[in-house]
């Protein structure tokens, strides 16, 4: 696979991730509502990052435009947004653990997670993956060749803090 075909497919991902922010996040609430929700109760760091989210997937969507019109820029660029993003969505989904009274229970956001959470996460998941294939692809004299050993190693790494990151916001 072509580097830059590996480059826009990540960038396409992040459609998946603003179409998450617009169907219902967690509490039947979608990114704007939620960011209001936790504003109104406080939580100014939270609604910060759900509304910083938004910014960063509609950028990378940019980023994805531009690359189909052949426009050339650095993939540090592509990283960059991949990284902040998915730092602010840590810090989001970090706050899961705290609970809410809902019908006089006290409920974890993690037992409220809904589809669009999980549209974010899976969208940020597999535009990291095309993104790592591309870092990791060189073309010389028209020949493609992968640095497997590297890939690999940055993928497990990776993959090692993203189950994490599940297993933490899942178990609260």
């Amino acid at each position: 696979m072509d580097k830059s075909i590996s480059r826009i497919i990540s960038k396409a991902f992040f459609l998946l991730v603003t179409i998450g922010f617009f169907v219902p996040l967690a509490l039947d609430k979608n990114g704007f509502q939620l960011a209001d929700h936790l504003s109104k109760m406080d939580q100014k760091f939270a609604s910060f990052s759900l509304y910083f989210i938004f910014v960063l997937s509609f950028i990378g969507i940019i980023l994805f435009i531009l690359l189909l019109l052949k426009n050339k820029f650095s993939i540090l660029f592509d990283w960059i947004v991949i990284i902040v993003t998915s730092v602010a969505v840590l810090a989001i989904f970090s706050i899961f653990g705290v609970a809410e009274v809902v019908n006089d229970r006290n409920i974890k956001y993690s037992d409220l997670l809904q589809s669009g959470a999980f549209l974010v996460f899976i969208g940020l998941i597999i535009s990291t993956i095309f993104n790592l294939f591309s870092s990791f692809t060189k073309e010389e004299n028209n020949k493609i060749t992968y640095d497997i050993k590297s890939f690999l190693i940055v993928f497990a790494v990776i993959s090692s803090i993203i189950i994490g990151m599940i297993l933490a916001i899942t178990t609260g």
